[in-house]
């Protein structure tokens, strides 16, 4: 584990819910995300998460199931960048196809962010960035 000081940072808790993505097929396999975070202070990616992506309601008027949370510092004046990677099969000889979608936040004092967005064609997400000062 790795640590950086970030001068006058605030703190993003970042949620990615699933709001809609069908169970998977005989012939596609499981899905995975990936989650990586990048801000300045710190040149390495943060990983959020790397893992299965349990089977969610399959569509988008079926509330949204929590991926994820995982929380991060940011520099007041800067941004933070997400990346996120759905993986589709890979493992018992089928193919893998990945699907790659970048998002960046302006941080904040206080308040949230919200993008939604669709990846590998059926895979909806909703990515939730909430802004604290720490208590200061």
């Amino acid at each position: 584990m790795a640590y950086a000081f970030i001068e006058r940072g605030v703190e993003a808790t970042v949620e990615v819910e699933v709001r809609g993505a069908p169970p998977p097929s005989p012939g596609h396999g499981r899905r995975r995300l990936n989650a990586a975070a990048l801000t300045s202070g710190y040149e390495d990616e943060i990983v959020l998460f790397d893992g299965p992506l349990s089977s969610s309601p399959s569509s988008s008027s079926s509330p949204a199931k929590l991926a994820f949370s995982a929380v991060v510092a940011v520099a007041q004046d800067d941004e933070l960048s997400l990346r996120l990677e759905a993986v589709t099969g890979g493992e018992g000889g089928l193919s893998m196809a990945v699907s790659r979608s970048y998002l960046s936040f302006e941080a904040q004092k206080h308040g949230s962010s919200v993008a939604e967005l669709v990846m590998a064609k059926d895979l909806e997400l909703v990515v939730r960035v909430t802004w604290s000062t720490m208590g200061l």
